[in-house]
């Protein structure tokens, strides 16, 4: 073999080479979808130094002057320290929170209103959930609109996020369908 023949073998190898390195580079992505996060319907945050976590942060509204704050609260403290929820503001109203707000390592809160918590699976054993309601004036919020909301913690550290506020979903039974019973619905019923 010849000094060019080598030489030419070397260059095809470490393109080949390249080109497969590069081609590795999205493996397993899709790449429209590659730097999208998971659906989540509320706002998520966490404290500056990453040991606590918000996530789907919503005020919900129900046409009653209270509204209530969901949310999931997750402790990733890596020094196992237990912290501890010490209040809530959605626009500068203090949210009244009802359960055990103490938060141990890889454990979780998830909070809302007494329907949303009672319409939540129960989980199995050796998960660490607590559940918390929450209750806070509705000043007016207005559906489709934003809320500043501050949580604060027990060493000082606060999260402020900007959620969405929201009405329940009614479920499929409870919409009123007026007068129309069982018949068609209109132009398109088949009919």
């Amino acid at each position: 073999m010849t000094t060019k023949t080598v030489k030419g073998a070397a260059a095809a190898l470490v393109s080949v080479a390249a080109a497969l390195t590069l081609s590795a580079c999205s493996s397993g992505q899709i790449s429209q979808t590659a730097s999208q996060v998971a659906a989540v319907d509320g706002a998520r945050a966490e404290t500056p130094d990453g040991k606590l976590a918000v996530r789907d942060v919503t005020v919900e509204v129900d046409g009653t002057p209270t509204a209530s704050l969901r949310f999931t609260l997750v402790n990733q403290d890596t020094d196992m320290t237990v912290h501890t929820l010490k209040s809530a503001t959605v626009d500068g109203e203090k949210v009244t929170l009802r359960g055990d707000t103490e938060l141990n390592r890889d454990c979780s809160i998830v909070a809302g209103s007494r329907a949303h918590l009672d319409a939540l699976p129960e989980v199995g054993d050796g998960i660490c959930i607590a559940r918390v309601v929450t209750a806070v004036k509705d000043k007016g919020f207005p559906p489709g609109g934003n809320a500043d909301v501050v949580f604060t913690f027990d060493d000082g550290q606060t999260i402020d996020v900007t959620a969405t506020i929201a009405a329940p979903t009614l479920a499929p039974a409870d919409i009123d369908r007026g007068e129309q019973g069982g018949e068609g619905h209109g132009e398109h019923s088949g009919h």
